[in-house]
């Protein structure tokens, strides 16, 4: 597939008959600019359109003006396929009238984090979760607090049952926790959730969250990204979807809480250890040795953490036991294992997870002398990752 960058007039034209306020010109006329743009084109330009309406006085005459256009052009709606809100209200108002027949992703984001009433989840979120219920596959949930638990019930049972995809990061709950009791009855028609992502929540949080979520059917469940969940209820989960699984994610926060897994994963496929402190690899090795499908794992990806100049004593006593218990397995040649370093030390710009830090060249030897990785048949070193915050 080739890619071309197109000429800044024809850019703006496309920009024009989407937002323009004014009578809308069919975006036939870019052929004028542009002989190749023609109406067949258009889908193929706007199909993976990303729509985000921030907090702004931008972000709400944004929603002002793309309610005005799809009223005139209502074919316009179908290109939109992924959405990003802020949940403001008044942000929010606009699209509970719009129609849009092909919207794949809604993500939920904050307004801002220093004012806590708008930062906190309002009512509309269920709504729109709710009015697009019949055509989102996934679902995103950013930086969020619920005044209880019961609020985070009803925004998952509004879900529709085509949700496959459901990250929730930075989740935050105000009420109390200990004595909640579902108070909704479960769905009808249970989604089929196939990728879960739990991710920087505080551990009380993420351990009170998986009871509302277990009204979600988890038995197709083929990714999970976890960051502090041990709890039964967390473990049933990983139970319900253990022939399924092709790709657990773990961090040393789910070790702290005493994770483990009585049962085998024999359909995973990918195992990645991540922020793990060198003295927790022999319980993090146990675990493997206990739980991980082996017949079917290909790739392993163990993540060190670096605090530079406090590299823990006996680290290579450590690094010894985790290779001679994993070269202990009766595993068969894997295809791709990396080992990295990672420096605790957060970079706020970046949200894919994961980025690139300054390393020593004496700990990637020692890492490296210590762990031949089961004589993998592509040895992958991630110099050095480091987490995002």
């Amino acid at each position: 597939m080739s890619v071309c960058n197109l000429p800044q007039e024809l850019v703006d034209k496309i920009v024009d008959a989407i937002t323009g306020p004014k009578q809308m010109n069919s975006l036939l006329s870019c052929a004028l600019v542009s002989r190749a743009f023609t109406f067949s084109a258009q889908k193929i330009i706007f199909r993976t359109i990303l729509l985000r309406v921030g907090a702004t006085e931008q972000g709400l005459e944004i929603g002002a003006r793309l309610s005005a256009s799809l009223s005139i052009s209502p074919h316009l709606s179908s290109f939109i396929r992924n959405l990003t809100l802020s949940v403001h209200p008044e942000i929010m108002e606009p699209f509970l009238s719009m129609d849009l027949p092909q919207l794949r992703v809604l993500s939920l984001l904050p307004v801002a984090r220093s004012n806590w009433d708008l930062f906190l989840a309002n009512p509309t979120i269920c709504t729109v979760v709710a009015l697009f219920k019949s055509t989102i596959r996934s679902v995103k949930l950013d930086v969020l607090a619920f005044k209880d638990l019961h609020d985070f019930e009803r925004l998952i049972h509004g879900f529709g049952p085509h949700v496959q995809r459901l990250s929730l990061r930075n989740i935050y709950i105000c009420g109390t926790t200990s004595e909640w009791r579902a108070a909704l009855p479960p769905p009808a028609i249970r989604p089929q959730i196939r990728h879960l992502s739990l991710w920087d929540c505080e551990r009380e949080v993420s351990e009170c969250l998986i009871t509302p979520l277990c009204s979600l059917d988890f038995t197709h469940l083929v990714e999970l990204r976890t960051d502090g969940s041990a709890c039964p209820a967390f473990v049933e989960l990983l139970r319900a979807s253990q022939s399924t699984l092709k790709s657990l994610t773990i961090t040393q926060r789910d070790l702290e809480a005493g994770l483990t897994l009585s049962f085998p994963l024999p359909a995973l496929e990918t195992f990645i250890a991540a922020n793990i402190d060198v003295e927790a690899l022999p319980s993090l090795a146990g675990m493997m040795s206990d739980a991980l499908g082996l017949n079917s794992l290909h790739t392993i990806c163990v993540c060190l953490c670096d605090f530079g100049a406090l590299w823990p004593e006996h680290a290579e006593a450590h690094l010894l036991e985790f290779d001679q218990i994993m070269n202990g397995l009766p595993t068969p040649a894997l295809d791709i294992v990396s080992i990295g370093l990672i420096n605790p030390k957060a970079d706020p710009n970046v949200d894919n997870g994961w980025f690139p830090c300054p390393s020593s060249n004496a700990k990637e030897e020692l890492v490296l002398e210590f762990l031949p990785m089961l004589n993998a048949r592509e040895l992958v070193f991630v110099a050095t990752l480091g987490r995002s915050a």
